[in-house]
């Protein structure tokens, strides 16, 4: 009888080794969630364990009697307190003796002791100022919560998690929050979309927001955080989350090549869209030029470049106006004037068209005032020679709407000071977001705009 072992099929070995990943992965979720679990559950539990209560008999409550309040106070009967003429502000020592509470007054004071402030959960007890900081920052985390759930319970567990990943991360523990956090996906759901998509661009939005806090962490969890993005099946949302951890990244120097990665997948993901998808392009591409806008990205370059390309494709009037206004935000003011020229060829006189396009030409013409008084040294290089013409329907028309439109325009229609509202280089068009008031870690929010629709939503 031959001594040599039987081999294993392979097919029996790739089943195995399957079962044993699905196993381990299992016990590894478990263990999480055991984890999670401790860290927010109150210390008060652990006490009352520990403390067991010897058991009493169940008595009538008498006038002279004291009960303790759940809270663990012990409020004393008015009979006792007038017999022994104690009052408001009196100051009373308590002493045990031999299994005995004793009370003796000691003094008077004006001063009222502030109850004792709750401890966060999960968390010490602590003063008033440490509960409002914990207050504070519970409000913050709302904001990582953009979207209303299908399963109310997916909510507040997705709540529970960034806080508790929160937590981690604030004391610089960010392995240990990022394990937290990545249980997101262990949250049982009835139906998988839309709400999976959803705790998972809750997770980037504040994972946008926390790793610029900890350079150190973004080469090991930044690939971890893009392969999370890719997991989210809505395109919209996608896009979105990518947008924000561009955000996050724009003034980080350890995030550089980070940030041009992200805005190469950005590029990628805007001219897949034909033409056609100016809903989708549109939003997109004002999301980008906000994020590069002040930046030595070579993306700028690229961006402009793809504005001018596609603006000859475009047939409806309103997107030609906005990709106009797009190049005025980024100050190219050139490419600006060029676009609406061209388009206002193809205007009639006294056509809301011409109007708008003269709109268009009369803020980047402001836009361009306000930028060379910043760089007077640029004066020569944006003359207005050979633009006369244009010139003077610029100020007829800005003649025609005094005093409603003309703002702060002089005698005879030449452009003055415009208003702070002419002054933004975009307007509200092409601005992809408002920008919200925050400082270091409270990125600029850029959303697709109101004409695309999350599908989930």
């Amino acid at each position: 009888m031959s001594d040599e072992k039987t081999p294993v099929p392979d097919d029996l070995k790739a089943r195995l080794l399957s079962e044993l990943k699905k196993e381990l992965a299992g016990e590894f979720k478990e263990e999480l969630k055991k984890e999670l679990a401790e860290s927010v559950r109150s210390e008060r539990k652990p006490r009352a364990e520990k403390e067991k209560k010897p058991e009493l008999p169940e008595v009538e409550v008498k006038e002279d009697n004291a009960v303790i309040s759940p809270l663990g106070n012990l409020p004393l009967p008015k009979p006792i307190l007038k017999t022994l003429g104690w009052g408001k502000g009196d100051v009373i020592e308590l002493k045990v003796d031999g299994g005995r509470l004793t009370a003796t007054r000691v003094g008077h004071t004006n001063v009222m002791p502030r109850p004792k402030a709750k401890a966060g959960e999960g968390g010490a007890e602590g003063t008033d100022g440490k509960t409002q900081e914990e207050s504070a920052a519970a409000t913050s985390l709302s904001r990582y919560f953009e979207f209303t759930f299908d399963e109310k319970s997916a909510m507040n567990k997705l709540k529970t998690v960034i806080e508790n990943a929160a937590r981690l991360y604030e004391a610089g523990n960010v392995v240990e929050g990022w394990k937290v956090l990545s249980m997101i996906d262990g949250i049982e759901l009835k139906a998988e979309e839309p709400d999976r998509g959803k705790m998972r661009f809750s997770a980037v939005k504040f994972l946008a927001d926390v790793l610029p806090k900890h350079p150190e962490a973004i080469e090991t969890q930044g690939p971890q955080v893009m392969e999370l993005i890719k997991k989210i099946s809505t395109p919209f949302l996608r896009e979105k989350a990518y947008c924000f951890l561009a955000t996050g990244y724009k003034n980080v120097p350890q995030a550089s090549a980070a940030f041009e990665q992200v805005l190469d997948i950005l590029f990628t993901l805007l001219k897949k869209y034909p033409t056609t998808d100016l809903f989708a392009i549109v939003p997109l591409l004002e999301n980008i030029l906000k994020i590069l806008k002040g930046t030595s990205s070579p993306h700028l370059a690229q961006a402009i470049a793809f504005i001018k390309e596609t603006f000859p494709a475009i047939d409806d009037n309103d997107y030609k106006i906005r990709f106009i206004k797009m190049l005025t935000f980024v100050e190219d003011f050139r490419g600006s004037k060029e676009l609406a020229k061209t388009f206002k060829a193809q205007t009639t006189e006294g056509s809301s068209e011409r109007r708008q396009v003269l709109d268009a030409l009369r803020e980047n013409r402001d836009a361009q005032k306000a930028w060379l008084e910043k760089h007077p040294e640029m004066a020569e290089a944006y003359s207005d020679e050979g633009d006369e013409e244009l010139l003077e329907e610029l100020k007829e028309k800005r003649s025609k709407k005094k005093p409603k439109d003309a703002g702060g325009a002089k005698e005879g229609g030449e452009p003055g000071a415009a208003s702070g509202q002419d002054q933004e280089p975009a307007g509200d068009e092409a601005s992809p977001a408002a920008e919200p008031a925050g400082g270091p870690g409270e990125p600029e929010e850029p959303g697709p705009g109101d004409e695309r629709e999350d599908a989930g939503e």
